[in-house]
């Protein structure tokens, strides 16, 4: 159905409440039939949940089932408006009709373009143009919750305001002063209002007059509230009494918002929980600070400045905007002192006015800022202690600050913490492909999943990589994926990934950073705190406490309660700064405690286990090192399923450092683990390993080991040559030991070999071999095993 101003129905709520349909007034009969078409008018073309129109239309004492009486109103409504203006969703109903259709509709449509006009002239026009629209006070003769009387009306003053601030300096002055005066009866205690009065009087030439009226409001505060008048109203009256000429209330509107970022992608759910939260706050209620945190580079500014230009209109006061700088070198992070001197200049305060403290700069702020709707947006701040001076007092504003840091203090106090998290590899290829498609390096299918991987989900990283194959078309993408963090650096201090990681590392405390830094050793994807306990050589309170501080700063994350993941591009930085700044024996000691950890608590686990199982102990573990604690079976294989990936990469750590006892110990203590859950792929590649350890340290019987365990390996994937050859390298060994039982078993191994091969005549002689040599040592579970396999 298309919408007529002369046959479609119109509401009016800028006033007395009314209906029109077909040029026509149509009365509503029933107040509650009122208020669901007012609140539904109200937010035209959104829906309304069932519970906020129940809350507006019977208060506290909604019936049982809400949605089926309220059915019933909007049955009767559809029957005046026509059925397909009100649409029921799954969240409540949605009332259908153009902006135009609702006055309050088309009076904050009106102030938005204004707030967007390029001259004081159209925007007092479209100022004008929307104040003219009103005819009373809002929602006359119809019952709706306070909150939507209050937002328009707040919306109203502020316009008024705005026009006044514009009409002042071209001499308009007169037709403001009744208005002014009227409109202060009515809100005593709105000083912005007050303050306009005084200037528009002076502006006449009224200057007694003026100070009669600061008298009356002084008295006023004073015996209602019990406070003195804000900053902005002493100021114009202490113009009034030295006679200076006359400025407006505020000079300009504040639009402090850098551009918006290009090619902005992803966010989705961040961005609706922000629309969200500002809708609550210019309703007058909802918190008024959000806290967006996260990793160097995850994209908290891209975040913060795409919202707040999508929302600017929606702030017609203003946007303020800082870059506190909080992770820069040196001394160039901003002060609240600094960044407060910037804001009041930019609200207009005069810079002789400007106080010279901290605390009565704040205050004078959040005075100017108490009645009107501005945006601030806090970028980069430090820690919470840095944000806390910049906030608003109320009103109207809402704040979002970004900080690397997780602003524990602001969340404690309300503020609605939005942590980010890496970009999905659809929102990665959404960020790149307009980059991309400006780059002939990357016309091939494979260059965005080659970026898209080096960049991890990482913005910042994604962004570089991109540029890099811009500005180097004729370089392979292989070329500059491959290049590790060099890739991710392009001389530009603000945004080369290295420099805003080492701006993150460098606010560490001293156990955090030398946490930070030895962390760049483990292989793994994630660490417990007992085993970044044994890499630190601390006691796990201690521990903990650097790892607590370092996922404040999100340079980890925990995962689950007591483990901790970090971006595999920290742990190069990490990697860096460990072979940097740790000399190279602190470093192999803090890698001998890990490996320590890692196969005191694998054996014991392997015990638990199999208990009866014969094997290479660990030597005793270095001083420092501590264990995870497990109490039984089930606890031991929690552990190595859930350690898995890192005692593989742990095995491979311990052979690159020819830490050859270690690699050996930790491999044997895997076996039954990795033998019970059929990882055929991982065993045979972890005795590969221990078998090339154990050759270059001479230890024989590890090197039997290790060639007994692949030749099982290789006969479960059928490989039944390679299989026997390692058994027979078994028993070349063996047979240099004087060790007939370890002889024994090497012989039994290649009787279980020939039985699975049906070369029955080479398994009888074997399995006679071993039973001859376990009956020699008195191995009677071995003598059993063999007479079992000979028959």
């Amino acid at each position: 159905m298309s919408w007529d101003a002369g046959t479609g129905p119109t509401v009016a709520l800028l006033g007395p409440f009314a209906l029109h349909v077909g040029g026509r007034e149509t009365p509503l009969t029933t107040g509650r039939l009122r208020t669901v078409l007012a609140v539904l008018a109200a937010t035209a073309g959104r829906p309304v949940p069932v519970w906020r129109l129940a809350e507006a239309v019977w208060d506290d004492h909604p019936p049982a089932s809400p949605k089926g009486s309220l059915q019933t109103y909007i049955g009767r409504l559809r029957r005046v408006l026509g059925h397909d203006r009100i649409a029921t969703t799954p969240e409540g109903f949605t009332l259908t009709l153009p902006p135009d259709a609702v006055d309050a509709l088309r009076f904050t449509r009106l102030l938005d373009r204004a707030a967007q006009a390029a001259d004081p002239g159209t925007e007092r026009a479209l100022l004008t143009e929307a104040l003219g629209l009103w005819r009373g006070e809002p929602f006359e003769g119809v019952r709706v919750p306070e909150a939507l009387g209050a937002e328009l009306t707040e919306r109203r003053l502020a316009a008024v305001e705005r026009r006044v601030d514009l009409d002042l300096p071209i001499g308009r002055a007169g037709d403001h002063v009744a208005e002014l005066r009227e409109l202060t009866s009515r809100h005593p205690l709105r000083e912005t209002l007050w303050t306009r009065l005084l200037l528009a009087l002076r502006h006449l030439g009224r200057q007694a007059e003026a100070l009669e009226e600061y008298e009356g409001i002084r008295s006023r505060l004073a015996e209602e509230l019990g406070s003195e008048p804000g900053a902005e109203l002493r100021a114009v009256y202490a113009g009034l009494l030295t006679g200076e000429a006359p400025t407006t209330a505020v000079t300009d509107v504040p639009r402090q918002l850098p551009p918006d970022v290009d090619g902005f992608a992803g966010r989705e759910q961040a961005l609706r929980l922000l629309d969200t939260l500002a809708a609550d706050r210019l309703a007058g209620h909802g918190p008024s600070t959000v806290a967006i945190s996260g990793m160097a580079g995850v994209g908290k500014t891209s975040l913060a400045l795409h919202w707040a230009h999508h929302t600017a209109r929606h702030f017609p006061d203003g946007q303020l905007y800082v870059n506190l700088r909080g992770f820069a070198p040196g001394d160039r992070t901003v002060t609240p002192k600094e960044a407060l001197s910037g804001f009041l200049d930019a609200l207009g305060v005069p810079r002789e006015r400007i106080p010279s403290d901290v605390d009565t700069m704040a205050g004078l702020y959040r005075s100017l800022l108490a009645a009107r709707r501005v945006l601030v947006v806090l970028d980069n701040a430090r820690d919470a202690a840095q944000a806390r001076p910049l906030l608003p007092g109320g009103g109207g504003c809402l704040t979002v600050v970004t900080s690397r840091d997780n602003l524990a203090g602001l969340v404690a106090a309300s503020a609605v913490p939005v942590p980010l998290g890496l970009l999905t590899d659809t929102e990665a290829r959404a960020l790149l492909r307009p980059r991309l498609r400006r780059t002939p390096s990357t016309q091939d299918e494979p260059a965005p999943a080659a970026l898209i991987a080096r960049g991890a989900g990482l913005p910042l990283a994604l962004a570089i990589l991109a540029a890099r194959a811009a500005l180097s078309p004729g370089i392979p993408l292989a070329a500059i994926v491959s290049g590790g963090l060099d890739a991710l650096d392009h001389g530009d201090e603000e945004t080369s990934l290295r420099a805003v990681f080492h701006w993150s590392y460098r606010a560490l405390t001293a156990p955090a950073a030398r946490m930070y830094r030895l962390l760049g050793l483990h292989p793994g994807a994630e660490i417990t705190v007992p085993a970044a306990a044994s890499l630190t050589g601390t006691p796990p309170r201690d521990a903990e406490r650097a790892l607590t501080e370092l996922t404040a700063a999100h340079l980890v994350t925990e995962t689950t309660p007591g483990r901790y993941t970090r971006h595999d591009l920290i742990r190069a930085h990490a990697h860096e700064l460990t072979t940097a700044h740790d000399p190279e024996p602190e470093r192999l000691q803090a890698i001998e405690r890990l490996l320590d950890h890692y196969v005191h608590t694998a054996y014991a686990a392997m015990r638990l286990l199999q208990p009866q199982r014969r094997g290479i102990e660990p030597s005793p573990a270095a001083e420092g090192v501590r264990l995870a604690e497990l109490g039984d079976l089930i606890t031991a294989l929690t552990w190595f399923t859930t350690e898995h990936s890192s005692l593989l990469a742990m095995v491979r750590l311990g052979f690159e450092h020819g830490l050859d006892a270690h690699t050996v110990r930790l491999a044997w203590a895997l076996r039954n683990y990795l033998d019970w859950q059929g990882h055929w792929d991982d065993w045979a590649e972890v005795l590969t390993i221990a078998l090339k350890a154990a050759e270059c340290s001479g230890l024989t019987l590890a090197q039997i080991s290790a060639h007994r365990g692949l030749a099982r390996v290789l006969s479960m994937r059928a490989e039944h040559t390679a299989a026997r050859d390692h058994l027979e390298a078994a028993t070349r060994l063996a047979a240099g030991l004087d060790d007939p039982t370890e002889l024994a078993h090497t012989h039994q191994s290649l009787a279980v070999h020939f039985d699975g091969r049906g070369m029955y005549a080479q398994e009888i002689e074997h399995g006679r071999c071993a039973l001859e040599l376990f009956r020699a040592t008195g191995h009677r579970r071995g003598e059993a095993v063999a007479l079992n396999a000979i028959g």
